[in-house]
């Protein structure tokens, strides 16, 4: 499959580097005598189609994204937007060459061309269009092109003289077309990377143990043991069961399948022969594929060509604080790759900006230095460091000690800011919207009152709200003096009638006293929703 791809791709770049080199040859043969030589104008449209030099780029494309397509959902989407994009400037095309056509029928025709140019422009032109109605109108009109007036002759070539920006809209088109194929193609192959060799060896054999599972029992599962102990007996190394397996090698792959299927290609013939003869001498079958066969990959803890132990191999490979390069397969120099922390061929010293939290003949452990430290340090804490980074100082006894930038004289923060001091820096935030200068957050911490905001006890309020709090005050007494005054002159009347008003505006003062004094029930469903979303 892999051959076939190349040589699929071999051919298009002969045919793209050929059409490039053809296509501009054209355009700068049209664009010398484009309103010259106007036979050479239509032989040129007539004689070189560009568009059908698109189909092998589109082919491509859908080659080189077989694969993706069906296991990329969001790469698919790609696709067939980018696609879709591609059709409609090849539909564009289409029409821009229409347009060029007729320009150049009708002046043919203005000019007296020999009337077989004109059959073989119209012949050639439904060969290229999708629907010939339109040329047979062209024909029509070049019927009656004879009555048309020569100052609507002359002005339409002027217009075409004057314009000949119109002959560049399908060499942009086709640039636009194949910057986004040749983006297309390189996204694609970056999705397409291969796999390593020895990882596309161990998909291959992963999946052929997958098989063997799936073909554990066989056609045989019952209850009786000694009958399909008897069964199975032959059908374990049978060539039947062989045959199952390769039937869906690599189906379930998901990564590395093509190399999947060219390995099952072409070691079919060594699976076969470990099956029947080696099964039951090399158990394992990683080791016989893998390592001696294919002689891609290396025993673990072994790397490059001649499978070399790894630095400390076997005890501890890199004092166990890294990782050796190449370990498992015949590639990388063994080097050690240490974890965070430490450093050295070994792994066995702890990197810069971390300290050893423990450490024996056997284990090495490495902390990370304190916030405080600029480099290296010698134990935990602030007392350990060597050197204080900016924003702090550094104290004999207590190590570096934070700067709090806030409580200097002048504040670092703008007139309209507060400071606040966080470990080795501060942050300055804005000041509470009634406040003109603050130290604080709040409406409390104010130094001043902004415009529309009055100082009361020590705090800022907002003077149209205070009004209209007064107000309610004010009209809200009122209103329950008047309710009293009116029961007392009932009261005068009936007094039955006055004691039954008396009780429900009595109960009204009362209700409405309460609700105003009692305090507003916090929404806790909708404070739970806004920390959620300020969490995620």
């Amino acid at each position: 499959m892999i051959k076939l791809l190349l040589r699929r791709f071999r051919v298009f770049l002969n045919e793209f580097a050929a059409f490039l080199q053809r296509f501009w040859d054209d355009i700068q043969v049209v664009g010398n005598n484009l309103l010259e030589e106007n036979e050479a104008m239509l032989d040129f449209f007539m004689a070189n189609r560009i568009h059908l030099l698109l189909i092998p780029v589109i082919v491509h494309t859908v080659i080189i994204n077989l694969d993706v397509i069906i296991e990329q959902f969001w790469t698919t989407v790609f696709v067939i937007v980018v696609s879709g994009i591609n059709v409609a400037l090849i539909v564009a095309l289409f029409q821009i060459h229409r347009e060029y056509m007729s320009m150049a029928i009708f002046h043919l025709r203005m000019n007296n061309v020999q009337e077989q140019h004109l059959v073989f422009g119209l012949s050639t032109g439904c060969q290229w269009s999708e629907n010939c109605l339109l040329w047979l109108k062209i024909k029509e009109k070049l019927q009656r092109v004879t009555n048309l007036n020569q100052l609507k002759i002359s002005q339409y070539y002027k217009t075409l003289k004057e314009n000949p920006q119109m002959y560049s809209k399908q060499a942009d088109a086709l640039v636009l077309y194949f910057l986004t194929s040749l983006f297309l193609f390189a996204s694609s192959e970056k999705i397409k990377q291969p796999v390593p060799p020895c990882k596309s060896c161990r998909v291959y054999v992963d999946s052929i143990i997958k098989g063997m599972e799936r073909t554990e029992r066989g056609k045989f599962e019952g209850g009786d043991a000694a009958w399909e102990e008897e069964k199975l007996r032959p059908y374990a190394t049978s060539e039947l069961r062989l045959t199952e397996i390769q039937e869906n090698l690599c189906q379930e792959v998901k990564e590395g399948k093509d190399q999947c299927y060219s390995l099952m290609e072409k070691y079919d013939s060594e699976l076969e022969e470990w099956w029947f003869k080696k099964q039951q001498t090399h158990p394992d079958l990683f080791g016989y594929f893998c390592i001696d066969t294919m002689q891609v990959c290396c025993p673990d803890l072994h790397f490059g060509p001649e499978c070399t132990p790894c630095p400390g191999h076997p005890a501890k490979v890199c004092n166990d604080n890294g990782k050796c390069r190449g370990a498992g397969t015949r590639k990388g120099n063994g080097t050690c790759n240490c974890h965070e922390g430490y450093t050295g061929e070994l792994c066995d010293a702890c990197d810069e900006s971390y300290f050893a939290a423990y450490q024996d003949e056997h284990k090495l452990l490495c902390s990370k230095c304190h916030v405080a430290c600029d480099g290296t340090c010698l134990k935990a804490g602030t007392k350990g460091c060597q050197k204080c980074k900016a924003g702090w100082l550094f104290d004999e006894t207590k190590g570096c000690i934070d700067v709090n930038e806030c409580a200097s004289k002048t504040s670092p923060c703008s007139p309209l800011q507060f400071c606040v001091n966080n470990e080795g820096s501060y942050r300055c935030l804005e000041c509470d919207r009634a406040c003109l200068g603050c130290t604080g957050d709040g409406p409390d911490m104010c130094l001043r009152c902004a415009s529309g905001f009055t100082m009361q006890n020590n705090m800022c309020i907002d003077s149209a709200n205070e009004r209209r709090m007064n107000y309610i005050w004010y009209t809200r007494y009122i209103t329950y003096a008047g309710l009293c005054i009116a029961t007392c002159i009932i009261f005068q009347k009936n007094t039955l009638v006055a004691g039954v008003i008396g009780m429900a505006v009595a109960t009204y003062i009362y209700a409405s006293e309460y609700m105003i004094s009692k305090p507003p029930t916090p929404d806790t469903d909708a404070l739970k929703e806004d920390l959620m979303r300020a969490l995620n």
